[in-house]
């Protein structure tokens, strides 16, 4: 598997939690801060309502000692008797609550602060010695205990009462009211009583800011859950195989890809097979897809009971088409496992008769998983229609088949562009008189990097592809202007045949394309004779027939080649109207013992093609005796290496004019 798929499928398959880790910490944080935020309200609105009280008091003894030392920086004289106890109510003799100090004189950073209202409130206690006092060196402080909790027996017990103002937490704190601009301090010493209904309060808030950050985050992680479990999901669909209900050709790269990998040793041997149903295509058009579904179903089924799950592979490649990853001993073994696995697959599918062709490659470490299946499939597609043989194996013969098709598909554009393809004309000759009587353009390949490229190594290519069309036009349009130069310039002109493939009888206008082409080089239609093999005849009859009754209205000659090659040669010369008949060159070739059975059979046909008042032309003579006989059987015309080869344009010039002097 290619490294570039490897990492999409990982992709894909890979759970980002990070992302998802990265907001829920964004998240908590965010709504942390809040809660924190609203903490310190709240513990603000329980200070202000606990020390409302205490602030005034503070507040009314600080604006008395301004009062008392108006005109001075200094604090010089506060007279207690005289603040008006009964009036403010804000200095209670025996626990003497107020303390004034210079602000340098105290270290700050030994209490527990808070600051609210302009006024720091300091939760701690402070050393009897720490404190050096202005005003009255016999005021005492009294030692008081910061914390007073209930034990939690108490606790339980006031809340299941119901007594809502029972005490629960006590603790000291001064509040600290700075008076002289700052350079003295009022210390207000007070008691911070917590009792039921605060902690129910407290509780209440505690609730609700946990129902507001918990709901949130719960839902976030339910989210978080569903989309973990949902591409999961999606990463199991993508190795899911709908026909089979069993993994897929994804799943399998990869774990064959595994095997391979962890038997880079070769302590094992293994072999990729590609096992096809032939014409599965025509199987769903005559029975229907389900039908065809099923057949799918009963080879998976059949595969599962005699793969071994855990040291072998295999899985749907497309259509009816699996891939296997068997262990091999020998290849007689795999060969006659598979042929087993095939016989099993065909009486499986009886009465209906369904064939199934098997391509076998060895597999090693290092080669693709799809570079494997790739040889094995091209073993399978070498098996000819009709073949006994049903299960091949990969050679490098046809890998460099392949690649040279490759080749030829990816240069025979440039080829005809660039002017690499040729026109060769091989003459005929009158078997009588020996003179030029007519020639069939054959094309060749020249390329600057391969040489001479002979016409069969890429004519099948080009039939096989498509491309044979293109290769018709230029070879008609060609002679056509070569007839024309010829003709102008008063050489000894004679027909030419071109081949017109098969595959162009499928286009429907094709009489027509054929004259425009030939009409528009100036070309006499009578010095051009079109070609079709008798294979064409079995594409589609009547498009053939109409074509070619076309072609001879406009003024063509058609001709049919090969004949005899076929076996329903002369059920085609009683439908189509030809004027030509090339009979094939296996009549001359053989065994000794057939050559007279030969000889009879051209001789009757060279006779049936004169009662239908046809040309006859041999083709591939390469003898003195064959030139005779066909003389004497009454063949109009011979061609083979016997009078000439295919050879350029140019050559043909001068045969053309040896014959005219």
């Amino acid at each position: 598997m290619k490294k570039s798929k490897k990492k999409r499928i990982k992709k894909l398959k890979r759970i980002h939690i990070l992302p998802h880790i990265i907001l829920l910490m964004i998240f908590v944080t965010f709504f942390s801060g809040v809660t924190i935020a609203l903490a310190e309200l709240f513990f603000a609105f329980l200070l202000e309502s606990h020390l409302d009280d205490s602030y005034q008091r503070a507040q009314a003894f600080a604006d008395l000692v301004e009062e008392q030392n108006k005109g001075t920086d200094e604090i010089t004289d506060v007279v207690i008797d005289e603040w008006g106890v009964e009036d403010y109510g804000i200095y209670d003799n025996t626990e003497k609550r107020f303390v004034i100090l210079p602000k340098r004189e105290i270290d700050m950073d030994s209490f527990v602060t808070y600051d609210f209202n302009d006024r720091t409130v300091y939760f701690d206690f402070v050393d009897e010695s720490e404190f050096e006092f202005l005003l009255d060196e016999d005021v005492n402080i009294n030692s008081l205990q910061m914390y007073k909790f209930l034990n939690t027996s108490d606790l339980l017990l006031s809340i299941g009462v119901g007594n809502m103002n029972a005490e629960l937490v006590r603790f000291h704190a001064w509040i600290d009211q700075p008076i002289k601009e700052g350079k003295y301090s009022v210390y207000y010493s007070s008691d911070i009583v917590l009792k039921t209904r605060d902690l129910m309060l407290i509780l209440a808030f505690v609730v609700m800011m946990g129902i507001v950050v918990s709901v949130p985050l719960l839902l976030y992680i339910i989210t978080l859950i569903i989309s973990i479990f949902g591409q999961r999901k999606s990463a199991k669909l993508l190795f899911y195989d709908a026909v089979t209900g069993g993994k897929n050709w994804l799943d399998f790269e990869g774990r064959a890809e595994q095997i391979l990998k962890r038997n880079k040793r070769g302590k094992r041997r293994y072999v990729m097979v590609s096992l096809r149903m032939e014409r599965y295509q025509s199987y769903c058009a005559c029975y229907g897809a389900l039908e065809g579904e099923k057949v799918i179903e009963q080879m998976n089924r059949m595969l599962q009971k005699t793969v071994k799950k855990r040291k072998e592979l295999f899985a749907r490649y497309a259509e009816a088409e699996f891939g296997l990853l068997l262990l091999m001993e020998e290849p007689a073994q795999v060969t006659e496992r598979m042929e087993l696995i095939r016989n099993h697959l065909v009486d499986m599918m009886k009465p209906r008769k369904i064939d199934f062709n098997v391509g076998i490659c060895e597999a090693v470490f290092g080669n693709q998983i799809d570079e494997l299946y790739s040889n094995s499939s091209l073993a399978r597609k070498n098996i000819a229609p009709g073949s006994a043989e049903k299960v091949v194996w990969f050679n490098e013969k046809l890998k460099e088949e392949q690649l040279w098709e490759r080749y030829v598909e990816e240069n025979m554009e440039a080829a005809l562009e660039k002017g690499e393809l040729h026109v060769y004309l091989q003459p005929k000759y009158h078997a009588k008189t020996k003179r030029l009587g007519g020639a069939e353009a054959l094309i060749r390949w020249i390329s600057p990097t391969e040489g001479f490229i002979g016409p069969g190594r890429f004519i099948p290519i080009f039939e096989k592809n498509g491309f044979i069309t293109k290769i018709d036009d230029f070879m008609l349009s060609s002679v056509a202007k070569l007839q024309a130069k010829w003709a102008q310039e008063g050489c000894n002109v004679v027909p030419i045949s071109v081949n017109i493939s098969r595959a162009h009888f499928t286009q429907e206008d094709l009489a027509e394309h054929i004259c425009q082409i030939v009409e528009s080089s100036g070309a006499p239609k009578e010095l051009i004779e079109l070609e079709l093999t008798e294979s064409a005849f079995f594409e589609d009859k009547d498009m053939l027939i109409h074509t070619v009754e076309k072609l001879k209205k406009m003024g063509f000659s058609v001709s049919m080649d090969d004949f005899g090659a076929g076996y329903s040669s002369l059920n085609s010369l009683k439908d189509l109207q030809l004027d030509v008949l090339k009979i094939d060159a296996d009549f001359f070739r053989g065994r000794e013992e057939n050559e007279e059975r030969g000889s009879l059979i051209v001789s009757e046909t060279i006779h049936l093609a004169q009662n239908l008042g046809m040309t006859t032309v041999a083709e591939g003579i390469e003898s003195a005796e064959q030139v005779e006989f066909l003389a004497e059987s009454g063949c109009d015309l011979i061609q083979g290496f016997y009078f000439a080869k295919p050879m350029p344009i140019a050559d043909y010039e001068k045969k053309m004019e040896e014959d005219r002097q």
